[in-house]
Protein backbone atom coordinates (compact mmCIF):
# COMPACT_ATOMS: atom_id res chain seq x y z
CA UNK A 1 0.00 0.00 0.00
CA UNK A 2 3.09 2.34 0.73
CA UNK A 3 3.98 2.63 -2.74
CA UNK A 4 0.25 2.71 -4.34
CA UNK A 5 -0.43 6.76 -5.86
CA UNK A 6 -2.66 8.84 -4.14
CA UNK A 7 -6.76 8.55 -5.13
CA UNK A 8 -7.08 11.45 -8.49
CA UNK A 9 -9.21 13.23 -6.28
CA UNK A 10 -9.38 14.92 -3.00
CA UNK A 11 -11.72 13.95 -0.26
CA UNK A 12 -15.30 15.59 -0.13
CA UNK A 13 -14.43 17.77 3.16
CA UNK A 14 -11.21 18.99 1.23
CA UNK A 15 -13.10 19.75 -1.97
CA UNK A 16 -15.84 21.99 0.23
CA UNK A 17 -13.24 23.86 2.52
CA UNK A 18 -11.72 24.28 -0.77
CA UNK A 19 -14.22 25.85 -2.97
CA UNK A 20 -16.65 27.25 -0.30
CA UNK A 21 -15.89 30.84 0.25
CA UNK A 22 -16.83 30.96 3.75
CA UNK A 23 -15.72 34.34 3.90
CA UNK A 24 -19.02 35.99 3.15
CA UNK A 25 -21.42 34.06 5.64
CA UNK A 26 -19.11 34.80 8.44
CA UNK A 27 -18.68 38.61 7.38
CA UNK A 28 -22.44 38.64 6.92
CA UNK A 29 -22.62 36.91 10.61
CA UNK A 30 -20.41 39.32 12.39
CA UNK A 31 -21.42 42.83 10.80
CA UNK A 32 -25.30 41.63 11.27
CA UNK A 33 -24.04 40.84 15.54
CA UNK A 34 -21.90 44.79 15.65
CA UNK A 35 -24.63 46.14 13.73
CA UNK A 36 -27.41 44.69 16.10
CA UNK A 37 -24.99 45.54 19.32
CA UNK A 38 -24.23 49.13 18.32
CA UNK A 39 -27.33 49.74 16.36
CA UNK A 40 -30.57 48.30 17.20
CA UNK A 41 -30.20 46.89 20.98
CA UNK A 42 -29.86 49.90 22.93
CA UNK A 43 -32.47 51.63 24.12
CA UNK A 44 -30.59 55.08 23.58
CA UNK A 45 -29.90 56.18 19.92
CA UNK A 46 -26.47 57.23 19.30
CA UNK A 47 -25.92 60.69 18.90
CA UNK A 48 -23.98 60.47 15.26
CA UNK A 49 -26.91 58.81 14.00
CA UNK A 50 -29.63 61.87 14.46
CA UNK A 51 -32.72 61.31 12.77
CA UNK A 52 -31.70 58.10 10.54
CA UNK A 53 -33.55 54.88 11.02
CA UNK A 54 -31.33 52.20 13.22
CA UNK A 55 -31.76 49.66 10.12
CA UNK A 56 -29.63 51.97 7.51
CA UNK A 57 -26.40 52.10 9.58
CA UNK A 58 -27.19 47.54 9.51
CA UNK A 59 -27.91 47.88 6.03
CA UNK A 60 -24.30 49.86 5.43
CA UNK A 61 -22.55 47.84 7.66
CA UNK A 62 -23.50 44.85 6.51
CA UNK A 63 -22.93 45.38 2.68
CA UNK A 64 -19.14 46.85 3.39
CA UNK A 65 -18.55 43.33 4.80
CA UNK A 66 -20.07 41.56 1.86
CA UNK A 67 -17.75 44.02 -0.24
CA UNK A 68 -14.55 43.13 1.82
CA UNK A 69 -15.80 39.06 1.50
CA UNK A 70 -16.20 39.01 -1.75
CA UNK A 71 -13.35 40.81 -2.71
CA UNK A 72 -10.82 38.70 -0.92
CA UNK A 73 -12.93 35.45 -2.33
CA UNK A 74 -11.41 36.63 -6.00
CA UNK A 75 -15.07 38.35 -7.17
CA UNK A 76 -14.63 41.64 -9.29
CA UNK A 77 -13.82 44.52 -7.11
CA UNK A 78 -16.04 46.73 -9.83
CA UNK A 79 -18.86 44.01 -10.14
CA UNK A 80 -19.11 43.89 -6.07
CA UNK A 81 -18.85 48.20 -5.91
CA UNK A 82 -21.76 48.27 -8.64
CA UNK A 83 -23.57 45.78 -6.54
CA UNK A 84 -23.11 47.14 -3.22
CA UNK A 85 -23.89 50.45 -4.41
CA UNK A 86 -27.09 49.29 -6.26
CA UNK A 87 -28.02 47.56 -3.04
CA UNK A 88 -27.38 51.04 -1.12
CA UNK A 89 -29.44 53.06 -3.38
CA UNK A 90 -33.24 50.47 -3.36
CA UNK A 91 -32.37 50.83 0.25
CA UNK A 92 -32.36 54.21 0.49
CA UNK A 93 -28.93 54.56 2.33
CA UNK A 94 -27.53 56.59 -0.50
CA UNK A 95 -28.89 58.68 -2.94
CA UNK A 96 -28.29 58.14 -6.59
CA UNK A 97 -26.84 61.78 -7.18
CA UNK A 98 -24.41 61.55 -5.08
CA UNK A 99 -23.45 57.83 -6.00
CA UNK A 100 -23.24 59.75 -9.88
CA UNK A 101 -21.20 62.47 -8.39
CA UNK A 102 -18.89 60.70 -6.60
CA UNK A 103 -18.49 58.06 -9.52
CA UNK A 104 -17.49 60.50 -11.66
CA UNK A 105 -14.87 62.42 -9.83
CA UNK A 106 -11.86 63.16 -11.56
CA UNK A 107 -10.14 61.07 -8.91
CA UNK A 108 -11.75 58.00 -9.00
CA UNK A 109 -11.63 57.88 -12.65
CA UNK A 110 -7.83 58.37 -12.57
CA UNK A 111 -7.54 55.66 -10.10
CA UNK A 112 -9.65 53.43 -12.25
CA UNK A 113 -7.40 54.04 -14.93
CA UNK A 114 -4.40 53.10 -12.90
CA UNK A 115 -5.94 49.25 -11.87
CA UNK A 116 -5.62 47.96 -15.40
CA UNK A 117 -2.05 49.44 -15.46
CA UNK A 118 -0.94 47.81 -12.09
CA UNK A 119 -2.34 44.62 -13.17
CA UNK A 120 0.10 44.50 -16.58
CA UNK A 121 3.04 45.71 -14.23
CA UNK A 122 2.32 42.65 -12.22
CA UNK A 123 2.08 40.64 -14.63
Amino acid sequence: FSDRSPAPHGTISAELRRATPWALPVAWAAASVLGLVFFVLPEEVPSCLGDVPRWKPVLVLNLLASFCALVLEGASPEMCLLGAASVAVVGDCLDPAKLFAGASSDGVVTLALLFPIAKAVAD
